[in-house]
């Protein structure tokens, strides 16, 4: 089965050594207090997506496609997500069961990896606020804003939140990763 996760770019080199242990096993928790729901904390997290949006940045940029068995996991009703994709939990994910490394190619130049990782590049499509309670994809020239200022590893202050010339913030939404 195919199923996807978001990482954080600073566990990558990790994860294509090590797979992806629980956070019982790994010990990585990098969870604000009070930031994560009460869920198992000894298996791993997959979703497959279900609506229009295929990648959750707030997890980390990285997505990684994944192919391996793993039970399907009810969510509860008042989840962020439970509209956006079926979420499902296998013991750990092997290395080899990682079958791509996806990141947006509008950060290439921000982010270095070792050689033996091997990135599939995508273009990626993003919405903000305009004027008022619309959302609008954002302007090319706000995008390139936004991947030039935005910190880029969960831990960081501001994460996935970049600045425009006055200051102002850039929050994205309904953001999709394109790739084949």
């Amino acid at each position: 089965m195919v199923l996807y996760k978001n990482v954080d770019i600073c566990d990558l080199e990790s994860i294509v050594k090590n797979g992806i242990l629980s956070m019982d096993e790994c010990g990585n928790n990098n969870w604000g207090d009070g930031k994560r729901s009460d869920n198992d904390t000894s298996v791993v997290y997959l979703f497959k997506p279900i609506a229009e949006e295929n990648v959750f940045p707030s997890y980390g940029i990285a997505l990684l496609e994944i192919d391996c068995a793993a039970s399907e996991n009810r969510m509860s009703d008042n989840d962020a997500h439970n509209r956006d994709y079926v979420e499902y939990v296998t013991k750990e994910v092997k290395p080899e069961w990682i079958r791509k490394v996806i990141i947006p190619r509008i950060f290439k130049g921000r982010i270095s990896l070792p050689e033996n990782i091997k990135v599939t590049w995508c273009e990626m499509y993003a919405e903000e606020y305009g004027d008022g309670d619309e959302k609008r994809q954002i302007a090319k020239n706000r995008m390139e804003l936004f991947a030039a200022t935005a910190p880029l590893n969960t831990i960081d202050f501001n994460y996935f939140r970049g600045t425009d010339e006055k200051r102002h913030m850039i929050d994205l939404y309904n953001i999709k990763y394109i790739y084949e």
